[in-house]
């Protein structure tokens, strides 16, 4: 998803000519992308770091990707989960607090709506599945 987001940002320009991105929004994204699996991450934080109100931010981010800043964060975590989860090395409660949950309660839950399936489901399913698996 952030490589989709990355690309597709690179190639859209703004109605007047304008690159899309400017320097300030790379940042944004490349911040972001560094610190998505910490536990306290949020979309406050995200602003302060750029130094914009979070409303604002978030409006932009939604205006300009066409899904919110905390929807990318998400996307970010789950694509670590899904990552861990194919490896199979570890525990779900490890996954869990390595992708930002405290809990793996609410990290199984919180996998389940977002992916469609519980995370043991998606290791059975995709378990071995990944290239130079080792």
């Amino acid at each position: 998803m952030t490589c989709l987001l990355i690309e597709l940002a690179d190639q859209l320009q703004d109605s007047d000519g304008r690159p899309a991105l400017d320097a300030q929004l790379y940042e944004l994204l490349a911040w972001t992308r560094l610190h998505a699996l910490d536990p306290d991450i949020t979309v406050g934080r995200i602003a302060d770091h750029v130094g914009y109100n979070k409303d604002y931010l978030s409006r932009m981010f939604k205006r300009r990707f066409g899904a919110g800043l905390l929807d990318y964060v998400h996307g970010l975590k789950l694509d670590a989960a899904k990552e861990l989860l194919a490896s199979g090395k570890l525990g779900v409660k490890e996954i869990a607090g390595r992708v930002g949950f405290g809990d793996d309660k609410q990290f199984a839950k919180w996998f389940k709506r977002l992916a469609g399936v519980t995370p043991t489901a998606y290791r059975q399913a995709f378990g071995g599945t990944r290239l130079n698996n080792r």
